[in-house]
């Protein structure tokens, strides 16, 4: 586990490196990254049609 603390300015720049790193990477806190990266993943699936309504707020945590 990666513990990495940061300036709240700076959480769309970390959030654009979790989102490259995929899968391999799980936000365990922090409510905005959480938020942004099930928004994130529910964009990339609509665009490639794949998991209709599989990504739920429930099984985000």
């Amino acid at each position: 586990m990666v513990k990495v603390k940061l300036l709240e300015d700076e959480q769309e720049y970390l959030l654009s490196k979790i989102r490259f790193l995929g899968k391999r990477v799980r936000v365990v806190e922090g409510d905005y990254l959480k938020k942004r990266m099930l928004e994130a993943s529910r964009k990339a699936l609509e665009r490639y049609g794949v998991g209709q309504g599989m990504v739920s707020e429930e099984a985000s945590g």
